[in-house]
């Protein structure tokens, strides 16, 4: 049975693309129940015939840090670790080479930016680093001695600091535990449990009928706010070969790409845990990865208007942009995906994301269309 608001929505993705240069959209709107709104619309590639399905993948860039922080909560529940686990209880083999500010930082800290990690959010901070080798799970584990050998970027326990690179020392603490990479790690903790199918990775390495990234001509040399500035519009396909990808030391702050139906699986998890509900994890182990530490939380970002709590996150790796958004206290959520990466594309993914609130905060989302009485049916 549709939903009564169904061809509003279609109408707005459809102006949205349009008016942000956008070609290929894909969103899920969803309570603690089902997904009760599904809609995929555009091209998967610029000049390419095939259109965006609800299967087609997106790549959910820095969407990734919450599945990361679900698949170790698993192993908290499993008591392999626990949020305050300090990460020489891991690596005790360490303790005579990382700076004495990292001693004491915990694996809690790492997931909420508060650990005093460098951020490594631009691609120069990882041309700077020097070459590490074997599988990616020991060159994560290089990573990790790397970083914990310098100074801290700012001080361990005091402030927010967004950090990738927190995440991917996170994940070397989960791998070390666990005795499997973090790719396996995902897979066995968390997507095999929720029934989905992932991709680590641009979406159109696993088959050239997947969604390609968009952006700009010239903008993937640019800064964020250098290409806001550009007049040029001459958008173009990402080809997903070329040397513009996230590294194996990146990938679990934002390597991942799944379908919208997916996504929508695992954001409904949090959604059901923080109504109570049990999942793939206890309720009360949701709760507390929502727990609000200065506007972040375990791979959620958190707004509070008065006694409302909102938990979303966007991501982007330059080419796609997502966005997942909690709204607990009115038992829905919503998670969008596109083939774009620019800013035009992210200011349309925001007023999306705005619409969308404007269209359900008064829960119609949860009204359904009057059943068809005897004599209708005659």
């Amino acid at each position: 049975m549709s939903h009564p608001k169904e061809a509003k929505i279609a109408a707005l993705l459809h102006d949205m693309m349009q008016g942000h240069d956008i070609p290929g959209i894909a969103v899920v709107v969803f309570d603690s129940e089902r997904s009760v709104i599904e809609q995929a619309m555009g091209v998967c590639r610029l000049g390419g015939e095939a259109s965006v399905t609800l299967n087609s993948r997106f790549h959910v860039g820095s969407n990734t840090k919450a599945m990361t922080a679900t698949a170790i909560a698993s192993l908290v529940e499993d008591d392999e670790l626990s949020w305050e686990t300090k990460l020489i209880a891991v690596f005790p083999e360490l303790a005579q080479v990382i700076h004495k500010s990292f001693k004491r930082i915990t694996l809690r800290q790492l997931l909420t930016h508060t650990a005093g990690i460098q951020p490594f959010t631009d691609g120069s901070e990882y041309d700077a680093l020097p070459e590490f080798s074997g599988t990616p799970q020991e060159q994560r584990y290089q990573f990790t001695r790397h970083l914990l050998a310098s100074k801290p970027f700012s001080t361990p326990g005091e402030g927010h600091e967004y950090s990738n690179a927190g995440y991917s020392i996170a994940a070397s603490m989960g791998e070390r535990v666990a005795g499997m990479s973090w790719q396996q790690l995902m897979k066995v903790r968390l997507f095999d449990r929720l029934e989905t199918e992932v991709f680590f990775g641009w979406p159109a390495l696993s088959d050239p009928e997947q969604p390609w990234g968009h952006m700009y001509e010239g903008d993937l040399e640019l800064s964020f706010e250098e290409s806001r500035s550009r007049d040029s519009r001459a958008l173009i396909a990402h080809p997903p070969t070329d040397s513009y990808y996230l590294t194996s030391l990146g990938a679990p702050a934002g390597d991942v790409s799944l379908s919208i139906v997916d996504f929508a699986k695992f954001a409904q998890v949090h959604l059901r845990g923080l109504r109570g509900m049990e999942t793939i994890l206890e309720s009360e182990t949701i709760r507390f990865m929502h727990e609000d530490i200065q506007g972040y939380a375990l791979g959620w970002n958190i707004n509070k208007a008065g006694e409302v709590t909102v938990s979303f996150h966007n991501g982007s790796a330059g080419t796609f942009f997502s966005q997942a958004v909690l709204f607990p206290f009115r038992d829905y959520g919503f998670v969008s995906a596109c083939n774009a990466g620019h800013p035009l594309a992210w200011e349309g993914c925001a007023k999306l994301a705005q619409a969308l609130f404007d269209e359900f905060k008064d829960g119609s989302l949860h009204v359904q269309e009057p059943k068809k009485s005897s004599d209708d049916q005659q």
